[in-house]
């Protein structure tokens, strides 16, 4: 499941193909009125759902052309807990909901490929003995085929930080596009050129989470 806003796949990332990686967990918020002292009206699941348009489901970014689960809105209102909270819709069955988180009764199965962060961020690869490390794979497995070398000094742009259960440190790996797929690169074959992310990127989802 890939928590995608539209406005930040496109306008923020350069709208990289990612429904390969999974469902759309798309976000789009209904509108809110406000009381005398100009605060959010809280709302309930049913009075806030009632607002969103059959159009929101349907998607146009990353590859997706529907979302599996849409987030409506962060003036929800819930009993037993007193501020606002995100509300969240699922269009299908409770079992397939359960088989959409991996819940059956028992434990959460974790999955062995864990999406840590998004953000945007320059690399170079590094170089040993002439050649280039810098190698992308279909998944994020040191063992698994390679399926482009980039030249040394070339610039590739990843845009999430993922980790695996594989030891450290072939854990650690970056996702980028090539050809137009998901590749997925180690962390210790390339060199950041913005040790961190990149400012504007991170500002702007960061922003966007300060609003909510």
């Amino acid at each position: 499941m890939i928590y995608g806003p539209a406005w930040y796949w496109n306008g923020t990332i350069g709208n990289p193909h990612a429904a390969d990686l999974g469902p759309l967990h798309a976000s789009r918020y209904v509108p809110v009125t406000k009381d005398a002292a100009g605060k959010p009206v809280r709302m309930t699941p049913t009075e806030a759902f009632a607002k969103v348009p059959a159009a929101w489901w349907k998607a146009s970014h990353g590859g997706w052309t529907e979302a599996t689960i849409l987030q409506f809105t962060s003036t929800g209102r819930v009993d037993g807990y007193g501020g606002r909270i995100d509300l969240n819709a699922y269009r299908g069955s409770v079992d397939g909901l359960a088989a959409l988180t991996r819940k059956n009764g028992l434990a959460p199965v974790e999955d062995d490929v864990r999406i840590t962060g998004i953000k945007g961020e320059d690399w170079m690869p590094t170089v040993n003995g002439g050649q280039s490390n810098g190698v992308l794979r279909d998944v994020p497995d040191r063992t698994a085929p390679v399926v482009a070398r980039v030249a040394p000094g070339t610039i590739v742009r990843s845009i999430a930080e993922v980790e695996t259960n594989a030891a450290p440190p072939n854990n650690r790996w970056r996702l980028t596009e090539h050809a137009g797929k998901p590749a997925y690169m180690l962390r210790t074959d390339w060199t950041p050129l913005v040790q961190g992310g990149d400012p504007v990127v991170d500002g702007a989802l960061t922003a966007y989470l300060e609003r909510r």
